[in-house]
């Protein structure tokens, strides 16, 4: 639930999506925190957020929240509030049909709005919130004033709301209430991305240019899995196990010898994949008489490439001297490969040579691909990296695959212990 500010059109919806939003958001910090990784985590099943102990005799009781998230710096929660009591319905309901065994249940009101200070629901708040001034928990005292708020109010919500809550008995009710706490002036949608951070920062090498890229990635896995669980027709909730899972795999592609790999899937744009590409890497196929699919292929693995060299290296996770040196053995291992080929090649004709060209080609989108020597990392193998980096070096001409191309670029190459071109 959001709340609106005044002055936005009645048709904007934004305020709506930042709550769903928070809810979400607020789940995966709560889940990345939690101690007991066999809990099952579930998203608008019982509640907006719950947290259910997987074994029946745990000790731990079932934990549901309501998060209700406001535009506004000003927002307050008074007894009368409809947050409030949508929050009281949906909970008393819950009691009421007996899916929640009040005594084994936490029930808590999370909201970026403050309770007045002379509201009665300030009274479940866990902790007072100002330093120095003694706890003022009183869940009973609580619930008096509140059902006499809501019993005298004449707002249709509030009125269905205190007719679910009037359904319990006296005692499903002291119990319900002593069971409910209060967590006001929460984080909104923004801060509760930085509370993340926080929690995650130590597993990365640099927090302050690798924590937003591991976040990014951990945020961007689990808006999937909420899609799935909130899409399937039979709703199964999710074990907190599972995001700890993933958050020890990211840890793992962060580490120095990995790499994380966010193209492998990545749609590739269509203005990547024209006939009529000009690039000097589809120039030097054109030049073997390479196919149109074959062309299409070596764009598409150069884009990821590309873009996947870019992100890393924005993310330092990988230097400028790190892609030097991995182009380097590139370089030489098609140096290798070319000269090899090269060895007592006498045959003239366009044809062998496109013949030839193709066949140093096929070697670097096919057995090279293969070598761990030409992995940019130990533990990363995707194919696309080792493919679309050699057309990268064909960009820049410094791999070619026609003879005649080769040649030159052999010639130019710098010796091993002089570092001077061969042919000077």
């Amino acid at each position: 639930m959001t709340t609106t500010p005044k002055g936005r059109s009645k048709f904007d919806a934004s305020a709506a999506i930042l709550g769903y939003l928070f809810q979400v958001r607020s789940a995966l910090l709560l889940a990345v925190t939690r101690e007991e990784a066999s809990d099952l985590l579930s998203l608008e099943m019982l509640d907006d957020v719950a947290f259910v102990p997987q074994e029946a005799n745990s000790a731990n009781p079932t934990e549901v929240l309501q998060f209700k998230h406001s535009l506004s710096k000003a927002a307050s929660l008074t007894d009368k509030s409809v947050d409030l009591w949508k929050t009281l319905r949906v909970w008393s309901e819950l009691v009421h049909s007996k899916k929640l065994d009040p005594q084994r249940t936490l029930f808590t009101l999370v909201t970026t709005g403050v309770a007045t200070e002379d509201a009665a629901v300030a009274l479940l708040r866990s902790d007072f919130s100002k330093p120095g001034e003694p706890h003022i928990r009183n869940a009973e005292k609580a619930r008096t004033l509140i059902e006499t708020a809501g019993a005298a109010s004449t707002n249709r919500t509030v009125m269905d709301a205190f007719a679910s809550l009037s359904r319990l008995s006296l005692s499903q009710k002291k119990i319900l209430f002593s069971n409910i706490h209060l967590l006001d002036a929460s984080p909104n949608v923004t801060r509760a991305r930085e509370l993340i951070e926080h929690e995650l920062r130590y597993l990365v090498d640099d927090a302050k240019f690798q924590l937003p890229g591991f976040t990014d990635r951990l945020e961007g896995w689990w808006f999937r899995v909420v899609v799935d669980h909130l899409v399937a027709g039979h709703k199964t909730a999710l074990q907190v196990g599972q995001i700890h899972s993933h958050v020890r795999e990211l840890r793992e592609q962060f580490k120095r010898d990995s790499l994380p790999d966010d193209f492998l899937y990545a749609l590739v744009p269509d203005d990547k994949t024209q006939p009529d590409d000009d690039r000097c890497f589809v120039d030097q196929l054109r030049l073997i008489n390479a196919s149109g699919l074959l062309i299409r292929k070596a764009q598409e693995n150069h884009y990821r490439a590309y873009e996947q060299r870019s992100r890393w290296v924005r993310e330092t996770l990988l230097g400028l001297s790190d892609v030097a040196v991995y182009e380097h053995r590139l370089v030489s291992e098609w140096e290798q490969k070319v000269t090899i080929a090269l060895d007592g090649f006498a045959d003239t004709s366009n044809e062998a040579k496109c013949g030839l060209g193709k066949s140093i080609y096929t070697w670097t989108q096919d057995s090279a691909v293969l070598s761990p020597a030409l992995f940019i990392r130990p533990n990363f193998s995707s194919g696309y990296m080792v493919r679309g980096s050699f057309h990268m070096l064909a960009d820049k001409k410094r791999v070619a695959w026609h003879p005649d191309h080769c040649l030159p670029l052999l010639a130019d190459a710098p010796d091993a212990q002089t570092g001077a071109p061969r042919n000077a």
